[in-house]
């Protein structure tokens, strides 16, 4: 099944780009008002991409 993990790894990387890109333009607001919010955005989308990235690498080191 998992003959092109590289197709699939950039699929995962493309979805999290488009994510956080969503992310950022519905919280552009929020970070005007309140840059406390804003950084907590950051923060979070950050966490889940290196998750993501983990999550990716992971099976390869090991």
């Amino acid at each position: 099944m998992m003959e092109h993990p590289m197709a699939f790894s950039n699929l995962y990387l493309l979805l999290a780009v488009c994510v956080a890109g969503l992310i950022g333009l519905a919280s552009a607001p929020l970070v005007i008002r309140s840059a406390r919010v804003g950084v907590r955005v950051l923060l979070t989308v950050i966490g889940v991409l290196l998750g993501l990235l983990v999550l990716e690498v992971l099976p390869v080191l090991t």
